[in-house]
């Protein structure tokens, strides 16, 4: 079963903990990126040549295998079945700053120094990203760039990855990601970070979303879901006693989020209340929402499905992808997705259309896509690209 998309996109805003992208060029056999709704992080599914010992095999799918799953090798010396094209002729961009490709993918910013760089947002005439420098997250600072001239400034130096960017409010955690100390839930104006405001002590978080009442984050050992009030408070448990993976996803008077001890999307009331079961999932990635619905991404099975948020059933809104979709954004009616790793592959389905079509491909680690006026900007993890839809 298939859904068309309908209705435009509500704003939400959901961060994942946005992992260094150290990867190399070249992918292994069995390497993937899996992030949630902002970073990359590593996977299982397969990308590389399934070619056999003997023969040497495409980099990303050829002699030897599929590219969805790469397949495995044939005997020593011969060759392996055909595998699907794929992506086989990807190849990374390869553009000066403010050049255009035949794809009509402009470079806007570079920095070949950094080894992370995402986007968080926009506001008014300039999109926000947070770049950074080395393996322990180091030398993080805002980066604005003019909408309108291409204009890069960098601003002030930044303390997290694990933000998000709601209206003109900077939400952010300072505190070890990867441990159970405690730290601070801040918020700041974008344009005044430095005068920011504690909202909360809290342990730490992986990921964090808001909309206009709170501020909700799950953190590590043990997973569980907390809200704080965006006027600030004390943290409140709205859900614990899971393993919660994937976004964070507020709608209306309701938290969407994934429990995948339970195989479960789960809906709870955002004031508190009882979590509902509501489909089964496996193995869930980034995730949206539009004005009548959720989608979210399969990571196992290659599929993008759809929630609505009247019904009590899931549909399949895109399937037998050649990889998992890392990232999702919509503009107006028509989805967008990126699949792929090293070598990244952006796809669409257009309102009222009943399969995908390529977009453009050439990204080194997609870590974020965001639609403004009609334009797609995508970051990976060293450069902003443009292009318009």
């Amino acid at each position: 079963m298939r859904r068309d998309v309908k209705g435009s996109a509500a704003v939400i805003a959901v961060a994942g903990s946005l992992v260094l992208a150290l990867a190399g060029c070249s992918a292994p056999a069995g390497s993937n990126k899996s992030g949630g709704s902002g970073g990359a992080a590593s996977g299982s599914a397969g990308m590389a040549s399934g070619g056999d010992a003997g023969t040497a095999g495409s980099a990303m799918g050829g002699a030897g295998g599929s590219m969805a799953g790469g397949g495995s090798g044939g005997a020593a010396g011969s060759s392996g079945s055909a595998g699907s094209a794929g992506s086989a002729g990807c190849q990374n961009f390869d553009l000066e700053l403010g050049e255009t490709d035949a794809q009509g993918v402009t470079l806007l910013y570079e920095e070949m120094s950094v080894r992370f760089l995402t986007g968080l947002g926009f506001v008014g005439e300039h999109l926000y990203l947070i770049g950074g420098g080395t393996a322990d997250i180091a030398d993080l600072r805002l980066i604005r760039i003019s909408l309108t001239d291409d204009v890069v400034e960098e601003l002030d130096e930044f303390p997290s990855t694990t933000t998000i960017l709601v209206g003109d409010d900077l939400i952010w955690h300072e505190g070890d990601v990867q441990n159970s100390t405690m730290g601070e839930l801040k918020t700041a104006k974008i344009a005044s970070v430095a005068q920011s405001t504690v909202l909360a002590t809290t342990r730490s978080m992986e990921t964090v979303a808001a909309d206009a009442q709170n501020v909700y984050f799950y953190g590590y050992s043990p997973d569980e879901v907390y809200r704080v009030p965006r006027s600030g408070g004390p943290a409140e448990l709205l859900y614990e006693g899971a393993r919660t993976e994937g976004a964070l996803v507020p709608a209306g008077d309701q938290l969407y989020f994934f429990d995948v001890d339970a195989n479960s999307l789960m809906r709870i009331p955002a004031i508190g209340g009882t979590a509902e079961p509501l489909v089964d999932i496996t193995a869930p990635g980034a995730a949206i929402t539009s004005s009548d619905g959720l989608f979210w991404s399969e990571k196992s099975h290659y599929e993008i499905m759809y929630f609505p948020f009247d019904g009590d059933a899931s549909t399949v809104v895109v399937s037998d992808l050649k990889d998992s979709a890392d990232e999702l954004v919509l503009n107006g009616d028509e989805l967008l997705w990126e699949t792929g790793t090293t070598c990244g592959e952006i796809s669409r389905l257009p309102a009222g259309g009943t399969a995908g079509e390529p977009v453009a491909s050439g990204f080194d680690i997609t870590t974020w896509m965001g639609v403004h006026e009609g334009r797609l900007y995508v970051t990976d993890r060293q450069h902003l690209y443009r292009l318009d839809l």
